[in-house]
């Protein structure tokens, strides 16, 4: 059934608090990787430059993975039609430190490179970040095309950024949940690309629930199965949200 909710919320320093008459934690919970101290994002994300050698194209497309908007059309830049058509970047994102590269091979017209760096963490597609340690290698191969290099093949599933890119393309805002006595509001950290989250982005991710860590410890706030229909509207402290397959009340 189709209804128009609507919810009072405070969309004030990145956070987001659905309305209703419960104790808001002091603080939230613990983030997951220290170094990640967070930075207000200051710059886009690059697009081919005219000139730029295999090397500069390697590096511009792993910032350019940062933005994951429209199935990734910043990063696609940098690849073939080919290339771009078998790539699938559906997954989580792997953000990589002391990111170096070598080339392998090289002709006139074709280069072979690995990328190698330090993993930091990986993010998912819900905007949870964890851990991760080791090494990430990847290898690319890269072609001319109309006498610029572009990324012709190995492009690995998933996406990968520089851990600089991510601090800097990336915000976090605490989601919160009730605990299951209905009384307090749980955090749930999570990081959204972007200088200012897009509200309908927050509330999908609100919709499809918290975490697995807080999944026992809290409710889901919102009826199972419920939708948005359209884009989220906010004015001032309001919050107009079109949800589908709410129950009347």
């Amino acid at each position: 059934m189709r209804r128009l909710v609507t919810l009072l919320a405070l969309l004030m320093g990145g956070v987001l608090v659905l309305s209703g008459c419960v104790d808001i934690p002091d603080s939230s919970s613990p983030q997951p990787i220290e170094a990640f101290d967070r930075q207000r994002p200051t710059n886009l994300v690059p697009s081919p430059r005219k000139g730029d050698d295999p090397e500069a194209v390697a590096r511009s497309f792993l910032k350019a993975m940062s933005d994951p908007s429209a199935g990734h059309r910043a990063a696609r830049k940098f690849l073939t039609a080919s290339a771009s058509e078998g790539w699938d970047d559906h997954g989580d994102m792997t953000v990589i430190r002391n990111v170096s590269i070598t080339i392998d091979e090289r002709t006139d017209n074709a280069v072979r490179l690995r990328v190698t760096g330090d993993k930091t963490g990986v993010l998912s597609s819900s905007g949870t970040l964890r851990p991760e340690t080791g090494e990430l290698m990847v290898a690319l191969s890269l072609a001319k095309v109309k006498g610029a290099w572009r990324i012709s093949g190995d492009v690995p599933s998933g996406s990968i950024t520089d851990s600089a890119q991510f601090l800097t393309a990336y915000r976090q805002v605490d989601l919160f949940f009730p605990d299951r006595t209905m009384t307090r509001l749980v955090a749930d950290p999570r990081w959204l690309f972007g200088t200012e989250p897009d509200p309908s982005a927050l509330i999908n991710r609100l919709l499809g629930g918290p975490t697995t860590v807080l999944a026992g410890a809290v409710a889901q706030g919102a009826g199972r199965g419920a939708t948005l229909l359209g884009p989220v509207t906010v004015a001032g402290d309001l919050v107009t949200v079109p949800l589908g397959n709410v129950a009347d009340s």
